[in-house]
């Protein structure tokens, strides 16, 4: 409770009063309202003179259907006769009616001022789609912003994909490129491209209408480990995803919602009846294929071009120990081996799942309880996950006008991970690629005996791959609570008034040791780290409330006005502490306490913001058909500085509140008279303009802090950075206008968007002089455009009653344009993994910049009529020479160096989406989904690292075309000790195609047939992900991401592959 009081005094007084005073406003009229006498009212309903007839008609036996309702509003009603015909009621002949029937999807058709009206009706398929907003659930076609709705339906055999993995692929314009094939790593997420450079690109989460916290706070003691909150939510307990994608849709969250929003609707109990579903699985995680590399023959042959190349003689070649054949020689069976090195890391490895739900209640409440357990151990030695979840929802009416509802989860994660990436020492899979394949994993004596110990490092200065994925530990332990408690009081017919809070409390422990024994030591600055301790403790507490004054009001039964007001209130505190210990006495002390004390490291921090959120949202609608829509939201935050602009800001108490319009308006033109009874069952306009932000500025970004420094042991604070109190949020400007249709009786629907963003105050790192002692100060001094259209289409390709197949497509394009910089629109250049990304204005940001070749000079003459070098380290010249890589001259100079570089390739894809497929045959149901992104560019540096060339490392199976004499026509340049003239530079040696089509998920199951007094079902699940993939790309597999930022995209630092699984599952309802 300190805590929480000290988080609010952040804000001025005058700021907290205002918002307190909304709060009692609004919880006395519901104080009044409860102590109003409640006095029975029966209602007379009027007498609808317009009369309408019709018949009910199934799509896919051409049928009447007997027992369908058909209504308008639930104020009158009428069930269909056997011959499927109804008569009605309705007030005006400009009105819409409902019709629903069990095992068939629920319709909306609008009159029209016809008296006699035919309906199809589509069975239900499992992919029935309502639209979870903000302010309730709604129809397609009522919905006026751009949104997309999804459905779950193959939910129960998808048992390992968190929510983001899950929609990669299903939504148009979404963008889900995983991190790895580690498990719970989760995705780095965009949807509809990029919004900003230094700020997040991540969407809004919104779980059952609370905002959830999905940031990944600090970095993981184990390289490229990603913590991903998402992976807290079990696919199977979200009974709807509902995707906010312009400002319109999303506005209401203000400087929250730059990068849309996308809200997830957790299961709740339908029945009152207990129902119980358990299901269990088993299935295994198949080993990643090989890449190509040397065998022990062909490796021997490229040492010999390396030690040639270093100067050795054949007698000085033959003296060394892994250059000898002689079997006398003590060495001969440690250097005469053909090891398989990524069969000694890689290998199938089990999983196993565990879920439970029960639902079930009374008129009084009603409850949703699930536990899940999941064993997931990877393809990849040592790469495990244990975990373990509930959720429990609860749905209570505590009086005719005041319901309640509970909806709290816990999960735990346990992790044993290992280093990946830029770990060039520890990480098991790169090690694995470059270690000697002359050489065997455990230790062996002169006359040839295998010991039971793993083999140190070896002569080349290569640790041990074995040991790496198998004596090193990575444990990481996390888990989460959310909780909300919601209430709601229906002050009348027409106005309701609701408030929720949250809490979210999070916490991640790792330890991680590194031996000495088997792997090579890291060298710090002050002391050789001959084995490495390590512990990490991150927490996360968020309390949050949401208050608000809900109105829906009929008026002359044609025109709907329903509006909304409410603030938001979140107050967030994130803490890590770190402790690095380094050379423990021996490798069996692994705890950081048995560091020695003189090294240790402790590094830690803590960061805090409030956040304050007051909307108000108008929607009116007239006959069903004409839809305006306005939203206003004014949002304060503890990161914004005080001196901020009020160009697009009012300040209250001195406070800077920024405001966030959006409007928009939709035509339903097949509820026009003139195409009532044309061909389409649908047709919308749509079109949406509106202001939405981006907080994600830094929480201390605007004021001046300072850090901890160690200097000759003595412990001190420097200025970490420096002020800027004009910092403000990111304003993201969005125009979107699209069509949806819907013809053939629903069996083809289309909807189509084009829309355009514009990011003005993007927050920048402007760098300074030098002489001002820190390197950059955050500005809002660029900004950026993007542009794009979207499709997504839905045919019913068989619709019979006992066959029926439903093809889905999305796709998305999107560009990505830097509109201004700071110093007078100066390029950026910035490195990762020994590649330059360069951000211009007129380009794409963060784009490949290197050096371009054009092959290999296949003899010395031919080098020297260029007559090209390159510059050593000392700043002499080398001139190419045969076999050396012919590198474009830019510039003339006749020098190849950085004046020599462009742009080589654009990690940003040109096209992204997915295709899904859903087969039901009597009992059978096969669903799949296939993946696919085209046009971008990636860096692979692993490639890099294994074709270079340069080292004594086991070289790519390329390798075996390099150059290795006058005359000889080849791509692959010479190998080089030390690569003088830098053959391996960053250049489009190492830029590849990234374009993939994957078939990432597949699953079929069969419903038993079944005595319903035993069993209320019986399914039996097989299931695949990652079947086939489709790629021209080198790597081990063309979906990565290195890092959850924009710089870095597109470079493959030898990740965890994504891996081929396989399970089979068995589902019992009870």
């Amino acid at each position: 409770m300190k805590y929480f009081i000290q988080n609010i005094q952040a804000f001025p007084k005058t700021t907290v009063a205002l918002a307190s005073f909304c709060g009692i406003m609004m919880c006395g009229s519901a104080v009044q309202a409860q102590e109003t006498k409640i006095q029975e009212v029966v209602k007379i309903l009027p007498r609808y003179n317009t009369e309408i007839s019709g018949v009910v008609i199934s799509a896919s036996t051409g049928k009447p259907v007997t027992g369908a309702r058909v209504y308008f509003k639930n104020m009158t009603s009428a069930i269909t006769a056997e011959d499927g015909t109804f008569k009605l009621s309705v007030p005006s002949p400009k009105v819409s009616i409902s019709v629903e029937c069990p095992g068939y999807e629920s319709t909306e058709i609008a009159v029209a001022k016809r008296s006699k009206i035919t309906i199809t009706i589509q069975d239900q398929s499992g992919l029935e789609k309502s639209f979870g907003l903000p302010s309730g659930t709604s129809t397609g076609k009522r919905v006026v912003g751009a949104a997309s709705a999804l459905a779950i339906p193959d939910a129960w055999a998808r048992i390992t994909d968190s929510p983001d993995s899950y929609l990669q692929g299903r939504v148009a314009g979404l963008n889900a490129t995983r991190y790895s094939g580690t498990t719970n790593a989760g995705s780095f997420t965009t949807l509809r491209g990029l919004n900003s450079i230094q700020g997040t690109n991540r969407p809004l989460y919104v779980i059952d209408n609370v905002i959830y916290d999905a940031g990944i706070y600090g970095s993981s003691l184990n390289n490229n480990y990603f913590d991903n909150p998402l992976s807290y939510i079990d696919v199977r307990d979200i009974s709807n995803i509902t995707v906010l994608k312009d400002a319109s849709a999303s506005a209401i969250y203000g400087t929250k919602a730059a990068n849309g929003v996308i809200m997830i609707t957790t299961s709740r109990a339908k029945e009152l009846g207990t129902k119980i579903d358990f299901a269990m699985y088993g299935g295994v995680n198949a080993a990643p294929e090989n890449l190509p590399v040397m065998n022990a023959n062909s490796y021997r042959s490229y040492l010999t071009d390396i030690l040639s190349s270093a100067g050795y003689s054949n007698a000085q070649m033959e003296s060394l120990p892994y250059m000898n054949d002689n079997k006398s020689n003590p060495d001969y069976y440690t250097y005469h081996n053909d090891t398989d090195w990524q069969k000694k890391v890689m290998a199938s490895k089990p999983l196993t799942n565990m879920y439970l739900r029960v639902t079930g209640g009374d008129n009084i409440a009603k409850y949703a309880l699930s536990v899940n357990y999941l064993s997931n151990k990877n393809g990849v030695a040592g790469s495990t996950l244990e975990k373990y979840s509930t959720r429990f929802n609860a749905d209570m009416n505590l009086s005719r006008k005041l319901t309640a509802a509970a909806k709290l989860s816990f999960s735990y994660n346990e992790a044993e991970t290992k280093d990946f990436g830029f770990a060039s020492k520890t990480n098991p899979l790169y090690l694995a690629l470059i270690k000697a394949p002359i050489l065997t994993d455990y230790s062996v004596s002169s006359q040839g005996i295998f010991s039971p110990f793993l083999a140190d490092e070896d002569i080349f200065s290569v640790g041990n791959p074995a040991v790496a994925a198998t004596s090193t530990l990575g444990g990481n332990k996390a888990y989460r609570f959310f909780g909300v408690i919601d209430f709601q009081y229906a002050i009348s017919n027409a106005f309701k008034l609701g408030t929720n809070i949250a809490v979210t409390f999070d916490k991640v422990k790792e330890n991680r040791f590194i031996p000495n024994y088997g792997l090579v030591s890291d060298t710090l600055k002050n002391v050789l780290a001959l084995n490495q301790l390590s512990s990490q403790t991150k927490r996360l507490f968020n309390v949050s409330n949401e208050t608000y004054l809900a109105f829906n009001k009929t008026f002359k039964n044609v025109h709907e006005l329903s509006g909304r007001v409410g603030l938001r209130f979140i107050s967030s505190k994130i803490e890590q502490d770190k402790v690095l210990a380094y050379n423990s006495a021996t490798d069996q002390l692994i705890s950081v306490n048995n560091g020695s004390v003189l090294y240790n490291n402790i590094q830690g921090g803590i960061g805090t913001y409030n956040w304050l959120n007051t909307y108000f949202n108008l929607n009116y609608t007239y006959a069903d058909k004409y839809f305006l829509a306005f939203t206003m939201a004014m949002d304060a935050s503890s990161r914004f500085g005080k001196d901020v602009s009020t160009s697009d800001a009012v300040s209250i108490g001195g406070t800077p509140f920024a405001v966030m319009p959006a409007v928009s308006a939709a035509w339903l033109l097949s509820s026009e008279q003139f195409l009532a009874d044309g061909p389409f069952d649908l047709l919308k306009l749509r079109v949406s303009t509106g202001r939405v932000g981006n907080d994600d500025i830094g929480n201390y970004a605007s004021k001046q802090y300072y850090v901890g420094q160690n200097l000759l042991g003595l412990q001190g604070i420097v200025r970490g950075n420096i002020a800027n109190p004009n910092l403000k949020w990111e304003n993201i400007s969005k125009f979107n206008a699209g069509l949806d249709m819907s013809v053939l009786h629903e069996r083809l629907g289309l909807s189509l968007d084009v829309f355009s963003n514009k990011t003005t105050d993007m927050i920048i790192a402007e760098k300074l002089p030098t002489v001002a002692g820190v390197g950059y100060v955050m500005t809002n001094n660029s900004a950026m455009s993007t542009s794009g259209v979207e499709a997504s289409l839905n045919i019913k390709l068989l619709n019979k009653s006992d066959l029926k197949w439903d093809l889905g497509v999305t796709i998305a394009k999107s560009t990505t344009k830097l509109d201004k910089l700071p110093n007078a629109n100066a390029d950026i250049i910035s490195n990762y993994g020994q590649a330059s990304f360069l951000s211009r204005v007129g380009e794409s940001p963060n784009v490949f910049f290197g050096n371009t070749s054009k092959g290999v000079y296949a003899s010395n003459a031919e080098a020297n009529a260029e007559g090209l070098s390159s510059i050593l380290p000392d700043g002499s010249l080398k001139p190419f020479q045969g076999g050396d890589v012919r590198f474009e001259d830019l510039n003339g100079d006749k020098v190849i160096d950085d004046q020599d570089r462009k742009i080589i390739g654009n990690p940003n894809p040109d096209f992204y989406g997915g295709i899904t497929n859903r087969i039901i045959y009597k009992n059978w149901t096969l669903d799949a989904l296939c993946s696919f992104v085209s046009g971008n560019e990636v860096y692979n540096y692993t490639r890099k690292s294994i074709e270079s060339g340069a080292n004594f490392n086991n070289q790519s199976a390329a390798m075996v075309a390099r150059w290795r004499g006058e005359g000889q026509i080849t791509d692959i340049p010479r190998a080089t000790y030390g690569d003088p003239v830098q053959n391996a530079r960053f250049s489009n040696r190492w830029i590849e195609d990234g374009s993939y089509f994957r078939l990432k998920s597949v699953s079929v199951s069969y419903n038993f047939s079944i005595d319903k007094s035993v069993l209320k079902y019986l399914t039996v699940y097989a299931a695949a992900n990652n079947v086939l993939t489709f790629t021209k790309y080198l790597g081990y597999d063309p979906e990565f991401s290195s890092t959850n930022a924009v710089v870095g995209q597109g470079v493959d630092n030898t990740l965890e592959p994504i891996q081929k699984s396989f399970h089979l599952g068995l589902r019992i309802g009870l």
